[in-house]
């Protein structure tokens, strides 16, 4: 199930006051952080090992009561709420020639989703789409086209039936354990919390930490130094 939430301005302000007196990133890092770690990986097996492109489009949107709409990206759907690291762009762009831009890509595309946990991911090879996600599952064709009145996000779905079923079944899942990596408990609107910006310094700290583990499992990490922000 993908979650919404359409907030106004006044609620917006409620909302935003509560989670700034009771919630800091710190109080919610451990139920997240092994969450993050496992959807980069899967999504950097995803793109890394899909043939016939080196570059990726990848979009910010969240759904509405109207459905999902081009217009509706991300920043223009948070508003007033929206971090130095969405407010001036609409998508991330994937490069895999350079590892290490990727490896930041990546990390970066899974910190929004995860610090915005209502968005949803279009990844665009071209002017077609080959995966759509938001954090708790891999979406449907049909849901992305669901639109009451507004402008339907373009392009046809290209993957292989096979394959985006394959990513479907392993996407909210633990390569080794086969838990489920995000839940209501552990989907936090953290940029409504008192310190965002925090979130960004906990991610790099982990990923820098784990680029010394001895077992290999995280060769693919790299250190990252800094998240991307948006761009238009």
């Amino acid at each position: 199930m993908l979650w919404s939430l359409d907030i106004n301005e006044n609620m917006g302000e409620s909302l935003r006051t509560a989670f700034k007196v009771h919630k800091s990133v710190n109080n919610i890092w451990s139920d997240v952080k092994d969450s993050v770690v496992s959807t980069y990986e899967n999504l950097y097996d995803i793109l890394w090992n899909y043939e016939g492109a080196d570059t990726f489009k990848v979009g910010f949107y969240q759904s509405s009561q109207f459905g999902v709409d081009s217009n509706k990206n991300l920043k223009a759907m948070i508003g007033s709420f929206a971090g130095n690291d969405i407010r001036d762009g609409t998508k991330i762009i994937v490069d895999k020639t350079n590892l290490v831009k990727f490896q930041r890509s990546v990390l970066s595309i899974v910190k929004i989703l995860a610090k915005y946990p209502y968005s949803f991911i279009v990844v665009k090879k071209g002017n077609n789409n080959i995966l759509y996600a938001s954090l708790t599952e891999i979406l449907d064709h049909d849901f992305i086209k669901t639109n009451f009145g507004g402008k339907p996000i373009g392009g046809d779905l290209i993957t292989d039936a096979l394959i985006y079923n394959q990513w479907k079944s392993n996407w909210n899942r633990d390569k080794d354990t086969r838990e489920v990596l995000w839940t209501l408990m552990n989907l936090y609107p953290i940029y409504l919390f008192s310190n965002p910006a925090k979130f960004d310094d906990l991610i790099i700290s982990l990923f820098k930490s784990l680029t010394s583990d001895s077992s290999g499992r995280f060769s693919r990490f790299g250190r990252i130094n800094k998240l991307d922000s948006l761009v238009k």
